[in-house]
C-alpha cells in the first residue's frame, strides 16, 4: 500500500467535501487504485448527473504534484458503492463526524453573531464596518478590554446551553435576558480599543 504523507497536500479543502487522499487512508486502499475505480465510475455519474468530479493537485511525500479528487458527500456516497462494507461504514462515519463538526461551527458563529447584536446591537459585518476594519479582520484585536470579556462570559453560557441541549432560539432568549437585566450591553464609545 503507498503510504501517502499528508502534511504535504495542497489542496483548498473545505468541510462540505473529502479527497480522495483522505478516503484511501480512511479506508486503506491505494490511493492509485482509488483514482482509478473513481474514474470508471465517474461516466456513470456524468450521465445521470451532467457534472464531472473535481480534480486538485497534492504534493507527494517526494515533491512532485499528483492528481487527487476532491469530490462532495454525494459523490463520496456514490462512490463507496464500489467499496466493501467496512469502508462505507468508515466512510459514513466520517461524513457523520465533518457534518456535526460543520454545524458545531456554524452554531459557535451564529452565537457569536447574535452576542455581538445583543452587546452592540450590530452583528459582525456591522461591527467591522464601523469600525473600518477588513471583512477578514478579527474584531476582538480591535476592540476594548471590557468588550472582550463580556463576549466571552455570554459565549461560555451559550455553549452551557448548547450542551444541555437548548436550541439556538432558547439560546439567543437567555443571552438577551442577560444582557438586558443586567445591563451587560456596551456603549459604541466602549467598543473601539484605546
Amino acid at each position: 500500500m503507498n503510504k501517502i504523507d499528508k502534511t504535504k497536500a495542497i489542496v483548498a479543502c473545505n468541510y462540505d467535501t473529502m479527497t480522495s487522499l483522505e478516503v484511501a487512508e480512511l479506508t486503506g486502499m491505494r490511493h492509485d487504485h482509488l483514482l482509478r475505480d473513481i474514474r470508471k465510475m465517474e461516466e456513470g455519474w456524468i450521465e445521470t448527473n451532467h457534472s464531472k468530479f473535481e480534480v486538485v493537485e497534492y504534493v507527494d511525500a517526494k515533491g512532485e504534484k499528483r492528481p487527487m479528487y476532491q469530490l462532495n458527500k454525494e459523490e463520496w456516497l456514490y462512490i463507496a458503492t464500489k467499496f466493501d462494507v467496512a469502508a462505507r461504514a468508515k466512510l459514513i462515519l466520517r461524513w457523520e463526524y465533518k457534518e456535526k463538526k460543520n454545524l458545531k461551527r456554524m452554531i459557535e458563529r451564529e452565537n457569536t453573531n447574535k452576542i455581538y447584536k445583543a452587546l452592540f446591537g450590530m452583528n459582525a459585518k456591522q461591527i467591522r464596518e464601523y469600525l473600518k476594519l477588513d471583512k477578514n479582520a478579527n474584531i476582538r484585536e480591535h476592540i476594548s478590554a471590557i468588550a472582550i470579556r463580556r463576549i466571552s462570559a455570554l459565549e461560555e453560557i451559550a455553549q452551557h446551553l448548547v450542551d444541555m441541549g437548548c436550541n439556538y432560539d432558547m439560546v439567543c432568549e437567555e443571552i438577551d435576558n442577560i444582557v438586558q437585566k443586567q445591563n451587560f450591553g456596551i456603549a459604541l464609545t466602549q467598543l473601539k480599543a484605546a
